[in-house]
């Protein structure tokens, strides 16, 4: 009988729980049969095991029943889980991301089915009635403040089926969405997915306010503490705190503390300063991040492209002249390109050309010169005189000096032609060096008076440091864009260095220690959409080599392709990532795009067919006939139906890993009190913690 039923091809367990009936009729009979044998009624052999096999009858059918009932009992609920963050599970060689299952066909079956029965008015979403009633036993008890009672009928435990749950709408707490869509895994279990399977990036999708933060903390959390060289930059373009605090108290939990970087452009006088433009591989590089925000659509590009070109002179010119490549002298140059040319001949250290172009000087009359140096200085005009038409004695100097080339042809247009087609660069160049926000991304080095710490990310990557990179930007896009590409190029080239050298390259190790070859990085971008392009996909294709492993946060596949401009570089963007970790999505594209690469599997449904013969008609027999029958329909439908990533609650995902589809809730983290309050607070900590100041015009504890 039981083998019969373990073959059914359908587990239906959305009907009357008949297995309950079953094990009291048994439970009856059993004891029916031990009562006859003590009464006499019969024999006691038979009446003892008579009553012996319908008490264990009774007892299989009891836990059909405790099964069904829980799984029937367990669609509606969500029941959040709490860990503690010190005891956080997962180790070096996993990653742990929740409680979950393994979604199998057998799941896709069960949400068919409840789905069904949702269409024929029964609703699994929400709580039964005796649910309420249970709820008005509560405040019933509380009135009466019956404590030991209140506690036993909130709380959950195993005789308590009916715990207090945050699910009516008005409680903020709700989760919303579809309870029954964790409830078809019946069972849950620690999910881990493989640390080494990062290396081939992961992408977070969801709307706000769903989980994503949670996640990220989560991930972060591990990063930092399972991970003794791993070097952990997250990248937040809405300058998230939270995220911030998360990352320092793990940092000094490790032992970290020390190498922790906090960089947010609306905290200047807590940020650590970062020059985005002073560390490069190809100085070609310092032109293309300072440019990369410009406009480039239609006429545009003629001007971005012009003023790339002139940025590029002035930052040849820079390094030659032995100083580092800021925002400011960017700005300062651009705009007055004079200057520029006075002192990089200065810094020649010629003296003989110094006194040549004092010579020139005098013999200058500015009344006589052409229209096109209109307004030039005579050192301008002599420099240029020099380069265009060299003394034999300096000739070869002066025509192999490619920089002093370059300048001249900036000093050759006219200053009201050079101004016009550099203007676009300009009111850039003016956001990114005016306010506070200016002393964090083009930072004077010669201040010793200022103790923030600059940021240098190939000291954090080389020594497996934790950066928090906030960058603000509510309150202004176009800086926020800019400092977040600058950091992305700088990784980019520091990762192709460390692919073609090491992450040890010039470093002298200790005790013979063999050079490491890659690095380790965990980079954490929110809002990736807004970052995909010229730095970012790189990144993704190719710095997996040297040790680079990505996770990436966005809202949709829609704000990829609006990004990108077209759904076939979104698509090429979005096959990089291996691990897919989907939070409720609204709309159809994000949902779409899921369902129609996943796996097609079988369902079947039952089509109930009745009929009756009265026995008349031309061939009856007078005879009355009737017939009932079940028909098994089979039909192919997604594993996992783009609706189901529209309705799922918060904190719960569905996760692509290890070529397979997995339900997963994530955790809540317990309260800790050690957490810093604000980033005042941590600053303070960090401080007090490392024995020296980071921050200027921190207010002080009293």
């Amino acid at each position: 009988m039981f083998g019969v039923r373990n073959s059914w091809r359908r587990d239906y367990k959305l009907r009357p729980n008949v297995e309950a009936y079953n094990a009291l009729y048994s439970a009856g009979l059993s004891a029916t049969s031990f009562v006859a044998s003590a009464s006499g009624w019969a024999t006691p052999t038979l009446g003892m095991f008579t009553g012996g096999c319908l008490l264990g009858l009774s007892g299989l059918y009891a836990s059909f029943a405790v099964e069904n009932f829980s799984y029937v009992n367990g669609l509606w609920k969500t029941v959040p889980f709490y860990i503690d963050t010190k005891h956080m599970p997962g180790d070096s060689n996993r990653l742990y991301l929740g409680r979950g299952f393994k979604w199998t066909p057998d799941h896709t079956q069960r949400l068919y089915d409840i789905q069904n029965a949702e269409q024929e008015n029964q609703s699994f979403a929400a709580p039964p009635k005796v649910y309420k009633y249970v709820r008005q036993f509560e405040k019933w008890a509380e009135r009466l403040h019956l404590k030991p009672l209140v506690k036993a009928v909130r709380e959950p435990w195993f005789l308590n089926p009916y715990p207090h749950l945050p699910i009516v709408d008005e409680d903020p707490r709700n989760p919303l969405g579809w309870p029954f869509l964790h409830g078809v895994g019946k069972r849950d279990y620690d999910f881990y997915i493989p640390f080494a399977s990062l290396n081939s990036h992961v992408l977070v999708l969801g709307t706000t306010r769903v989980g994503k933060t949670r996640s990220a903390e989560v991930m972060v959390t591990q990063d930092i503490r399972y991970h003794k060289n791993c070097s952990v930059i997250m990248i937040d373009p809405k300058g998230d705190v939270e995220l911030a605090l998360r990352m320092y108290m793990e940092a000094k939990r490790s032992g970290k503390a020390d190498k922790f970087y906090f960089f947010h452009l609306a905290y200047p006088e807590l940020s650590c300063r970062y020059n985005g433009v002073a560390d490069f591989n190809r100085i070609t590089e310092v032109a293309t991040r300072i440019t990369s925000p410009l406009a480039d659509g239609g006429n545009s590009k003629v001007f971005k492209d012009f003023a790339w070109l002139f940025i590029n002179t002035t930052q040849k010119a820079v390094y030659k002249m032995g100083k580092l490549a800021t925002y400011e002298h960017t700005k300062l140059y651009l705009s007055d390109p004079e200057a520029l040319a006075s002192d990089y001949v200065e810094s020649l250290n010629n003296q003989d050309l110094n006194d040549l172009i004092v010579a020139i000087e005098d013999t200058l009359d500015l009344q006589k010169v052409p229209n096109q140096d209109k307004g030039k200085s005579k050192r301008t005009l002599a420099i240029k005189a020099i380069i265009q038409q060299p003394p034999e004695s300096m000739r070869d100097e002066i025509l192999h000096d490619e920089v002093l080339n370059s300048i001249a042809k900036v000093l050759q247009y006219e200053k009201s032609h050079y101004d016009k087609i550099s203007s676009s660069a300009g009111p850039h160049l003016e956001k990114m060096t005016t306010g506070q926000v200016s002393e964090l991304i083009s930072p004077n080095y010669d201040d010793e008076t200022d103790p923030r710490p600059i940021l240098d990310l190939r000291k954090v990557i080389r020594e497996g440091g934790i950066a928090y990179i906030g960058l603000d930007a509510q309150t202004d896009k176009t800086v926020a864009s800019a400092v977040g590409n600058s950091y992305l190029s700088e990784l980019l080239s520091v990762s192709g260095e460390i692919y073609n050298h090491g992450v040890d390259q010039g470093i002298v190790t200790l005790n013979q220690a063999k050079p490491r070859k890659s690095a380790l990085v965990r980079l954490h971008v929110d809002e990736a959409n807004e970052v995909f392009g010229d730095e970012f996909n790189p990144i993704l294709n190719k710095a997996g080599g040297s040790g680079v492993m990505v996770t990436a946060y966005t809202q949709s596949v829609s704000d990829i392709e609006v990004r990108l401009g077209d759904r076939a570089k979104a698509n090429q963007a979005l096959g990089n990532f291996s691990t897919l970790i989907v939070f409720r999505v609204e709309g159809s594209d994000t949902s779409q795009y899921l369902e129609d690469r996943m796996p097609q599997v079988r369902v079947l449904s039952v089509n109930t067919d009745s009929r009756v013969n009265d026995g008349t008609g031309s061939n009856a027999d007078g005879q009355f006939r009737s017939s009932n029958g079940d028909t098994i329909n089979y039909e192919s439908v997604p594993l996992i139906p783009a609706v189901a990533f529209n309705q799922l609650p918060k904190g719960q995902c569905f996760v692509r890993a290890k070529s397979n589809w997995y339900k997963v809730k994530m955790p809540l983290f317990q309260p800790e009190p050690d957490m810093p309050a604000n980033v005042y607070e941590m600053m303070r900590d960090l401080e007090s913690h490392i024995g020296y100041r980071v921050t200027k015009d921190l207010p002080r504890a009293a």
